[in-house]
C-alpha cells in the first residue's frame, strides 16, 4: 500500500514537472493580458505553413505528444529549419553546452499542439549549427540553424519555406507573430492550438527608451502599451513581415509589459551567414524550381486535392473543439 502511495504521489508531482519544465527557453509567445490588446487567435496552418514545434524526445516519450514543446522555428528551405540558438542549449547543466542533434524532433503541418493528423510531418535532426557568435548572456546572435534528416516533399499541402527578409522593415509596419507558447506570463501550460497575432514593428529610438542599447542583430516589435507580446514557450517562433521571415523571437522584460516590446533576432542582418551554412552543408536554398515539367501538373492537381481536402479537415476541427 505505501509503495503505491509513493507511486501515485511521484506520479502527480511528475506531471506538474512536465508541465512546467516544456517549452521555457528564454522567450517568447502570445501574451493576452489586456483585453484591450487581446488581438491573437487561433489559426490554421494553412495560414502559416512554415511555422515549426521544436521539441524535445526525453520530454516525448514521457509525457506524450506536444509533451516535449521547447521552441518555435521556421522552415526556410527543404531541409532547414531557422530557430534560436538558446533553443539548443542544454539548460539542466551547470555548465552550458549544446544538445545533441539526436535528442530533438521536428514536427510541422498541423495547428494542434497535442494532436497529430495525416498532414503533418515529423523529423528528427541531423545537425545543429547555431551561430558561432552566440552569447548566451546577453543573447546576441541569437540564431540557429536545425538541419532535418531527410527532405520536406516540394508540395506538401501543409508545409511550406518562407522567404528571408533581406533589408530593414520601417517602424510600424504591421507583422505577424505566431505559436504555442504561454498565454499567461508565468502560467503552467502551453497552447494546444496555433496562436497569431499582429504587432507593428517598434523603431530603435523608441526600443531605446527603456531597453537602453539594442544591436542591429536584434529588433523590437510590439505594442509600446503592453498587452501583446511574445512570452515563455515560444522562444525561436517566426515574427513575419509583408510575407517574410523578419525576425525570431529571442527576449524580453516579463511578457505584454508597458514599455518594453519583445525583442526577436534580426533576420536581415545573419543573410550571409544563413546562405554560408546553408551551402556548406549543400541544404536546398528554394523550393519547386527543380520540379521537372512532366510532372508538374500532376503535383498542381494533387496539391490543390490535398489543400482543399485539409482545409475543410481542419476547419471541422475547429468547430468541434471547445477553446477555453
Amino acid at each position: 500500500m505505501i509503495s503505491l502511495i509513493r507511486f501515485a504521489q511521484f506520479s502527480i508531482l511528475f506531471s506538474w514537472f512536465l508541465l512546467l519544465s516544456r517549452g521555457t527557453a528564454f522567450g517568447a509567445t502570445i501574451f493576452t493580458g489586456s483585453p484591450k490588446y487581446n488581438i491573437s487567435q487561433r489559426t490554421l496552418i494553412n495560414d502559416a505553413p512554415y511555422q515549426v514545434s521544436v521539441r524535445l524526445k526525453v520530454y516525448e516519450q514521457l509525457g506524450g505528444y506536444g509533451y516535449g514543446h521547447l521552441c518555435g522555428g521556421a522552415v526556410i528551405s527543404q531541409k532547414t529549419v531557422v530557430t534560436a540558438a538558446q533553443c539548443a542549449l542544454n539548460t539542466a547543466v551547470m555548465t552550458r553546452t549544446y544538445r545533441d542533434p539526436e535528442e530533438y524532433t521536428l514536427v510541422m503541418g498541423g495547428s494542434f499542439l497535442l494532436e497529430k493528423n495525416a498532414y503533418v510531418l515529423q523529423y528528427d535532426v541531423q545537425e545543429i549549427l547555431p551561430h558561432p557568435q552566440f552569447n548566451s548572456t546577453s543573447l546576441d546572435n541569437d540564431i540557429a540553424l536545425l538541419f532535418i534528416d531527410g527532405e520536406i516533399p516540394w508540395l506538401w499541402p501543409t508545409v511550406r519555406p518562407i522567404s528571408l527578409q533581406t533589408i530593414a522593415v520601417a517602424s510600424n509596419s504591421t507583422c505577424r507573430f505566431g505559436g504555442w507558447g504561454k498565454m499567461i506570463w508565468q502560467q503552467s501550460s502551453l497552447s494546444d492550438v496555433l496562436l497569431m497575432a499582429s504587432i507593428p514593428m517598434v523603431g530603435y529610438t523608441a526600443c531605446y527608451k527603456n531597453y537602453g542599447f539594442i544591436p542591429v542583430g536584434m529588433l523590437c516589435a510590439g505594442y509600446m502599451q503592453g498587452g501583446v507580446d511574445a512570452c515563455e514557450g515560444n522562444s525561436g517562433a517566426p515574427l513575419v513581415c509583408n510575407g517574410l521571415l523578419t525576425g525570431i523571437a529571442s527576449w524580453g522584460i516579463s511578457c505584454g509589459r508597458p514599455g518594453y516590446p519583445g525583442i526577436y533576432t534580426n533576420i536581415s542582418n545573419y543573410i550571409s551567414w544563413i546562405q554560408t551554412v546553408n551551402t556548406s552543408v549543400k541544404s536546398s536554398d528554394t523550393i519547386s524550381s527543380e520540379i521537372s515539367s512532366s510532372g508538374t501538373s500532376k503535383l498542381m492537381a494533387d496539391f490543390f486535392t490535398a489543400f482543399m481536402f485539409y482545409g475543410f479537415f481542419e476547419l471541422t476541427e475547429f468547430g468541434l473543439k471547445t477553446f477555453i
